[in-house]
């Protein structure tokens, strides 16, 4: 009885604590080189006196435009404590190959119980921000050849070395962009010509684009017949 009894007083307790709890909106943007980095992990967290996590509040990602929006509950149990907002970055592998980070960052921000909106405006990334030494962005548009339109189907972007080595795939949006996250550490050259391929498994376009050290993002629009 004395443990159903502590069971009972333990989910009143959890549901008081929710009951309390204030929502609020979480929103900004994620940049690399003032570039918009789409598909980043942005977790919500109190943290302690050392950075250390305490508690999660959420999780959210960012958009075809760097942009992400959260809305979550904080308990008020965090008046005055620092949130952080970690971000993360992942590579987008070929089918062989797991997920890498490619950048990491952080952004505090002290919780008010009278303020229910946050912009934490743009966050720009930088390279002492990488798990990496060479990290790469690939950025574009799919566009039809004939009326200059987007596609807007789910083809496939594929960045391969001239030796057939994929090094990363992904899905086309829903607006005909593509987003790659590579890194050359070890695997690309210092200036190598690589390919970029969009395929719908029936036909393809190819276009090759060129990476050299000084230049981490790549801006290319692929034209499909």
């Amino acid at each position: 009885m004395l443990i159903h009894d502590k069971g009972n007083k333990r989910i009143e307790s959890q549901l008081s604590e929710e009951r309390t709890k204030l929502p609020v909106i979480i929103h900004g943007n994620i940049l690399f080189e003032n570039i918009p980095l789409k598909n980043a992990v942005i977790e919500f967290n109190y943290e302690g006196t050392h950075g250390q996590t305490l508690y999660r509040i959420g999780k959210t990602y960012t958009g075809l435009n760097g942009h992400f929006y959260a809305q979550e509950k904080i308990s008020q149990n965090a008046i005055a404590k620092q949130i952080g907002a970690r971000i993360c970055i992942y590579s987008t592998p070929g089918p062989n190959a797991k997920p890498f980070p490619i950048f990491f960052g952080s952004k505090n921000f002290a919780f008010v119980p009278e303020q229910r909106d946050y912009n934490l405006l743009d966050i720009n990334l930088h390279l002492g921000l990488c798990f990496c030494e060479r990290p790469l962005v690939f950025k574009g548009q799919i566009i039809s050849r004939h009326d200059n339109e987007f596609l807007f189907t789910q083809q496939t972007v594929r960045l391969f070395k001239q030796n057939g080595t994929i090094l990363s795939e992904t899905p086309v949006d829903i607006d005909g962009s593509y987003c790659i996250y590579t890194y050359g550490d070890g695997i690309i050259g210092m200036r190598e010509e690589l390919i970029i391929e969009v395929s719908t498994g029936h036909r393809a376009a190819i276009d090759n684009v060129f990476v050299e050290p000084s230049s981490h993002v790549y801006q290319k629009n692929i034209k499909f017949d």
